[in-house]
């Protein structure tokens, strides 16, 4: 007979089933708000309403994640993720009225305060998971809840555009989907199990931007693991831009709808998945830094051959190609930033790294835009810029750690040596 499933073990599938069902109305509710303001505004305006949608998107995330943070200390982290999946209930119906009304404006407020619930509870979701498992199995629990997050972005990828096409672009009709997620993950965040509420006996300021600045700064003579933060937002740079202009350059390039052109992130979604497993493969238990410089140039060479490639198979193994670079580069990044940040400020060290991640995505959605609606560059011409950055990063990288390059040939000399 099975063993009976303990209460935390019940409180975190409920947690994960939480988290999930927030991660997929985001990235769903992002794009049906793409597909219908493009659809009310024209195509010709598909590169300035993906910029726009962007910017709104990251901002709440910037702007309250380190008041979330504090609060997050301060009273109960699960009364906050109720709290926050019952505000999504409503912020979902509201939706629903702003794509039967057709109001942009509308739609870009229910965005922001979409993007806002998830700011409060991104904290208090890592913030719990230590109170509803053992000490021994975080670091199983963390990697569930990062897995299940990715697979959120994956099928939220491909539900959006789906979902907008099966309904002929009836949005508020899609958008009831959301509603029935938000409905879902609020009765999964009551399933959570109460535990003692937080005894602070120093109460920090609510903003505290400054934190964020001061750990980096308290570390910047640690240049690896000052690199591994900036490159880690370097790749949710990359990421965020290659899903924001992906839909203007499928409608340019291939002549597919908003909806169809949804599916290409798809494609480099899956990618970033089968890269992260490829660099998992080659790591084999120790972080490999020679993954980096394949990774970042690989990815290089996907971006600019997307800004003169104009066949659609070729176009779809580049952008495949671009997620595959993706995840071998950003593994080893990730890791070392885990292994290398001491113990005391460990939290504080990802924290930062993350909030530096938001910092990314809005650069991303600030360039496309300036791009677009100021220098007027094409869609299919916005990437060119973007892999020459990319290649000049990627030969500063070996210029200042030239032991990436010997850990690259060290891995390649292993690898083939293996093989025979």
């Amino acid at each position: 007979m099975a063993e009976r499933l303990h209460a935390e073990d019940r409180s975190f599938f409920y947690l994960n089933a939480t988290q999930f069902m927030g991660a997929l109305n985001d990235n769903i509710f992002k794009l049906l708000i793409i597909f219908s303001i493009i659809n009310i505004a024209g195509a010709e305006s598909a590169g300035k309403v993906t910029a726009v949608v962007g910017m709104v998107f990251v901002l709440p995330f910037l702007l309250f994640t380190p008041v979330a943070g504090v609060i997050t200390d301060r009273i109960s982290k699960r009364a906050i993720i109720i709290a926050v999946k019952c505000w999504e209930i409503i912020i979902m119906a509201t939706g629903i009225i702003a794509f039967y009304l057709h109001l942009p404006m509308m739609e870009y407020i229910v965005l922001f305060m979409m993007s806002m619930q998830s700011a409060f509870f991104g904290p208090s979701k890592y913030g719990i998971i230590p109170e509803l498992v053992e000490e021994k199995d975080l670091s199983r629990a963390n990697s569930y809840i990062v897995t299940f997050t990715f697979l959120a972005i994956i099928l939220g990828s491909f539900l959006g555009p789906f979902l907008s096409d099966m309904l002929d672009g009836t949005h508020y009709k899609a958008a009831f989907f959301c509603l029935l997620v938000a409905v879902a993950g609020a009765i999964c965040s009551f399933m959570i199990r109460k535990h003692p509420l937080p005894q602070p006996d120093k109460l920090t300021p609510l903003y505290r931007f400054d934190s964020i600045f001061t750990i980096l700064y308290t570390y910047r003579h640690q240049r690896t693991l000052m690199f591994s933060v900036v490159a880690s937002m370097y790749f949710y740079f990359i990421g965020a831009f290659m899903q924001l202009n992906l839909i203007p350059y499928g409608m340019e390039i291939l002549g597919l709808t908003q909806e169809k052109s949804g599916y290409l992130f798809l494609v480099a979604a899956v990618g970033i998945g089968i890269g992260s497993v490829i660099a998992g493969k080659f790591s084999k238990g120790r972080i490999e830094f020679g993954l980096i410089p394949v990774g970042a140039m690989g990815l290089a060479g996907s971006i600019i051959g997307l800004s003169v490639v104009v066949y659609p198979w070729g176009i779809l193994s580049l952008v495949l190609s671009a997620g595959i670079s993706s995840g071998i580069f950003i593994v080893p990044i990730q890791a070392y930033i885990q292994y290398k940040s001491p113990a005391v400020h460990r939290g504080k060290i990802i924290a930062a790294s993350g909030f530096m991640g938001w910092i990314g995505i809005l650069a991303a959605s600030l360039c496309l835009y300036f791009l677009r609606e100021t220098a007027g560059v094409s869609s299919a011409k916005s990437f060119m810029p973007l892999g020459i950055l990319t290649i000049t990063l990627g030969i500063f990288m070996i210029r200042l750690f030239p032991q990436f390059i010997r850990d690259t040939k060290n891995m390649l000399t292993q690898m083939f040596t293996h093989q025979t």
